[in-house]
């Protein structure tokens, strides 16, 4: 048994010694995610390469590791305080905009100019609108399953929802941005997972993540459930 050292789990990644092996049964049993896997299924924690290294941070609070009837899968929400913030100031916003609408036919001004004005503030209105329900009310979730990896917002529909066959996968990398509020100055770093394919070509994956560490992560957790099914690929 002395080759169970080099095992990780295809859930998780977490490394897999001796002790978690149940000879009765002929399996392992992972002491971080429960899940119970013949031998014949785990990966050599070798074939992840470098720099990856099992997970043995642990899992950020943010970040729930379930397994359903299709397998394995992380979730998160997006919810922040922030977001109730603007919930309320598009309560307030989309109300002004009644109010000016009722109070149109009194204008004295072209409704046809009021009119214009009244639709391109509504949309922006609308669109802060969805931008804090979603926020309050949407959770992200990834897997890998039958070839595939999955990345789903829901349960709103958002940009970046995706399907992307692993055999593409070459590698993933973590890119810090920041942003600057051209009235304070103040800038706000947050970071993005990438993924680079096979044919050379990088392509966004996961935007405005909580922290660095978050997205290392989710994508440490990717290759390792990759390495499980054979297609390990590299963290930049």
């Amino acid at each position: 048994m002395a080759q169970l050292e080099l095992l990780v789990c295809p859930s998780c990644s977490q490394v897999l010694t001796r002790g978690d092996y149940d000879e009765k049964r002929g399996q392992l049993s992972c002491p971080r995610c429960a899940t119970s896997v013949p031998l014949a299924r785990l990966a050599p924690a070798a074939s992840l390469g470098q720099p990856v290294q099992p997970l043995d941070s642990p899992l950020p609070r943010e970040i729930e590791l379930a397994r359903d009837e299709r397998g394995p899968v992380l979730r998160w929400r997006w919810f922040q305080p922030l977001f109730w913030v603007l919930a309320a100031v598009g309560v307030m916003w989309n109300g002004a905009l009644l109010l000016w609408f009722v109070g149109i036919d009194g204008s004295r001004a072209p409704h046809g100019l009021m009119y214009s004005l009244l639709a391109l503030f509504g949309a922006a209105g609308l669109a802060l609108s969805y931008l804090a329900l979603a926020g309050l009310v949407n959770s992200s979730s990834i897997r890998v399953q039958r070839g595939e990896l999955e990345v789903r917002h829901a349960p709103l529909p958002w940009f970046g929802t995706a399907r992307m066959a692993t055999s593409e996968i070459a590698s993933f990398d973590v890119r810090r941005r920041e942003s600057r509020d051209s009235r304070t100055g103040r800038r706000t770093a947050f970071h993005e997972l990438w993924l680079t394919t096979t044919a050379g070509r990088s392509r966004r994956l996961l935007q405005h993540g909580q922290s660095e560490a978050h997205m290392r992560w989710i994508a440490r957790w990717i290759e390792g459930e990759l390495a499980a099914r054979g297609a390990p690929p590299s963290e930049g």
